[in-house]
């Protein structure tokens, strides 16, 4: 059984980089999304809801949503403002710049905490599988079906940490932390998984009993 090479979502990343943050000599263009639909049915409400969530748009009062200028946002507010009209509802989509420093500093904050919070809730489901390993190590549950079941829970998280790091527009602190605790993750799976790997051998290499070989007449 060969190791699997186990890469970063970081580094299969298909998505440009993060945008940066530097100072710059003129406003950060934003796209602007506004929309309203009917109360019901509410599915409509809750998909438009869940694909804004998907593409990490910011919510701010009054029903707007706001994505860093890029293709992919254009895109996703496009999509979404045929979705609402195709469903009795109105969507307006805009470019907008802010020319109060503090404005874009706080909309920068907000995409933040949004991903401050998904970071978190990754790093407990981190925490989550280097505990069972832990047990399992502890047990000496060095199966194929253990390393099976752990194989399936760090794909999940692989998923998940790529998705988080595509809407992390501008290198928020806790995806450092978030990529500390994934790091972790890989290096107990990869031991966990030499060890299976090691006590499979010893047990294939035992002799077999095949009994005495006498038939009873």
């Amino acid at each position: 059984m060969a190791t699997e090479n186990r890469s970063s979502p970081r580094e299969t990343e298909n998505r440009s980089s993060p945008i940066e943050t530097e100072n710059r000599s003129s406003p950060r263009e934003w796209y602007t999304f506004s929309f309203s639909l009917p109360n019901k049915p509410s599915r409509v409400r809750v998909s438009v809801w869940r694909k804004l969530k998907k593409a990490g748009a910011a919510g701010f009062g009054g029903g707007q949503w706001i994505l860093p200028q890029e293709e992919e946002s254009l895109t996703v507010f496009q999509e979404l403002q045929q979705e609402i009209e195709q469903n009795n509802g109105e969507a307006m989509l805009a470019r907008s710049t802010f020319e109060n420093v503090e404005t874009e500093e706080r909309i920068i904050r907000q995409f933040n905490e949004d991903r401050a919070q998904e970071y978190d809730e990754f790093m407990h489901k981190c925490a989550d599988l280097l505990r069972e390993l832990e047990e399992e190590t502890a047990e000496e549950k060095f199966t194929f079906a253990e390393l099976d079941e752990n194989d399936e829970m760090h794909a999940r998280l692989a998923d998940w940490f790529r998705k988080i790091r595509q809407r992390d527009f501008f290198n928020s602190t806790d995806g450092t932390l978030a990529e500390e605790k994934w790091s972790e993750c890989e290096a107990a799976l990869a031991t966990f998984e030499q060890e299976v790997y090691k006590r499979s051998l010893e047990t294939d290499s035992e002799p077999e009993d095949l009994g005495t070989g006498e038939v009873e007449l």
